[in-house]
């Protein structure tokens, strides 16, 4: 295996593992915001910041989960 291929496949592992983290992150946060903050022990007080956790962490989340996995299944030769 030479290393342009190693260096490929190594790379698809690392965007695979980053868009299957931050999915779940994602997900978890567009169901359940409190279950995502409690990871870090906060308490979300009011439906604000509960809107605002779905918002940035889920959908802001999710585009980015998307645009890996658009990257992950390109090939750029």
């Amino acid at each position: 295996m030479n290393a342009q291929k190693k260096i490929k496949v190594s790379s698809q592992i690392f965007i695979g593992f980053s868009a299957f983290s931050l999915g779940y992150v994602a997900l978890l946060s567009l169901f359940s915001p409190q279950a995502t903050m409690d990871l870090v022990a906060t308490t979300l007080p009011n439906t604000d910041a509960i809107s605002s956790i779905r918002g940035i962490y889920g959908g802001v989340g999710m585009v980015i989960t998307i645009q890996l996995i658009y990257l992950l299944v390109k090939d750029y030769n």
